[in-house]
């Protein structure tokens, strides 16, 4: 005979455990059902500012200038995220500002394409934001005044950018008609935006000078002032690119003491500074060098003169070699890396020549060809002077001079050879029996 349960007898434990697994996964479901409605209310509300706040500086943006100055637009678009607080919340505001061409598409200011209408963007997120949303956006369009471009006018894009690639804001361009041209000067350029960038808008065409300038800067050939012709067309945006930076200071520090610490610099003495085949040349001991991350190569004397060119100067192109018995390493550049508003020296050697001309008289070298085992050469006959004069008798006058071989003359007349001494060189003599004077930078290997 089965027992059955009395009527009143109850639940069974594992009766009652799951009724309250039934009961927690409902009420899970409502809690999380209730948190998502809150949140997403609440997310909501956030939008709500949000879309006020860009809608808001979307009107700020359109009050700059009544909304024709780009220049303006783009500089208060340059500016970081702003933060706003509204009912204890955190919104962040940020406006982007790009150009958009008559085809519709983005264009940077260094293109050719025709500008049209400046684009702005104003993006603002908000804390606690859903991690899906990307925030609220509002957008807006302004043409420039007088039109960028149009069927009669075009327009003069400049970018300029530092060394590594880098916008440079707040320069000025100098717009002006090429001579004979039938253009008109342009008034009222702006700076340079945050982007590197500025416009002329509304030229009439013709051919146009742009130049920059700013203290302490340089362009990589080392132009202080660099200037490009362009040529604007009707409907179309004529681009001018320049790479401008902030110059490095270099000092040149002559090394020829351990000969003769007194020795006379040629009062005409060149300075090369040679970076990425490239070279220029200055007349002076200090200079400022447009930023590089190669270094430059220094020498001193003249190593260019139109299509002529002096390798001698350049410690360098000796090469290795035995000279009269005596082994010979080659020659070593002077190297200095040019910094951004950062000073430097670098020490470059010269050769010395004592001499003994006549008191008073005037002293002069010319480069000549090559002498002596090694030499590279030199296809430039420059001529340095100094302004120390020449002493008889028992006292001699060092004279500091770049490597390669020369005339030394006084008062025009070259020096015989027993008036002149080499101290520089390891193994030539320095001084050939016609009196042309050679000195080698190169040294014992």
């Amino acid at each position: 005979m089965n027992e059955r349960s009395a009527p009143d007898s109850g639940f069974t434990l594992i009766e009652a455990l799951v009724a309250l697994l039934v009961f927690a996964i409902i009420s899970s479901g409502i809690v999380a059902g209730t948190t998502t409605i809150v949140r997403m209310t609440d997310d909501s509300r956030a939008r709500v500012v949000a879309a006020n706040l860009a809608a808001q500086d979307i009107d700020s943006v359109r009050a700059v200038a009544n909304g024709k100055d780009t220049s303006a637009i783009y500089s208060i678009t340059s500016q970081p995220a702003q933060d706003r607080l509204v009912n204890g919340r955190h919104y962040s505001v940020k406006r982007t500002a790009s150009w958009i061409s008559s085809a519709g598409a983005s264009v940077s200011c260094n293109s050719e394409t025709n500008l049209f209408e400046l684009h702005v963007n104003v993006r603002v997120t908000w804390d606690g934001m859903i991690s899906t949303d990307k925030g609220v956006q509002n957008d807006t369009l302004f043409a420039p005044t007088g039109s960028s471009t149009t069927s009669a006018l075009g327009a003069i894009a400049v970018s300029v950018v530092g060394y590594s690639g880098q916008p440079i804001a707040g320069i000025i361009p100098t717009i002006t008609v090429v001579a004979g041209s039938t253009g008109e000067t342009p008034t009222g350029t702006k700076a340079t935006t945050s982007e590197g960038c500025t416009y002329a808008n509304g030229v009439k065409p013709g051919a146009y000078s742009v130049s920059i300038f700013r203290q302490g800067y340089r362009d990589p050939s080392g132009d202080t002032n660099p200037k490009k012709t362009v040529s604007v067309s009707a409907g179309q945006t004529a681009s001018v690119q320049f790479v401008y930076d902030q110059a490095g200071g270099v000092a040149v520090d002559l090394d020829f003491a351990p000969y003769n610490a007194n020795a006379a610099v040629p009062a005409n003495l060149p300075i090369n500074y040679t970076v990425n085949g490239a070279t220029s040349s200055v007349l002076s001991l200090v200079s400022g060098l447009f930023p590089s991350s190669t270094p430059y190569a220094v020498t001193a004397g003249v190593a260019k003169a139109g299509t002529k060119t002096c390798p001698a100067v350049d410690p360098q192109a000796w090469v290795a070699a035995t000279v009269n018995g005596v082994p010979l390493k080659a020659g070593v550049t002077s190297t200095v890396t040019s910094l951004v508003n950062v000073s430097s020296t670098v020490k470059v050697p010269m050769g010395v020549v004592l001499v003994n001309a006549p008191v008073g008289s005037a002293l002069t070298a010319i480069q000549t060809t090559p002498v002596g085992a090694g030499n590279p050469g030199c296809d430039v006959r420059s001529t340095l002077s100094w302004s120390v004069s020449g002493a008889g008798g028992s006292n001699w006058v060092a004279l500091a001079l770049p490597y390669g071989s020369w005339t030394i003359s006084a008062d025009g007349v070259p020096l015989v050879a027993s008036a002149q001494q080499v101290v520089t060189n390891t193994a030539l003599p320095g001084v050939s029996t016609d009196g042309t004077v050679t000195l080698d930078p190169r040294t014992l290997r």
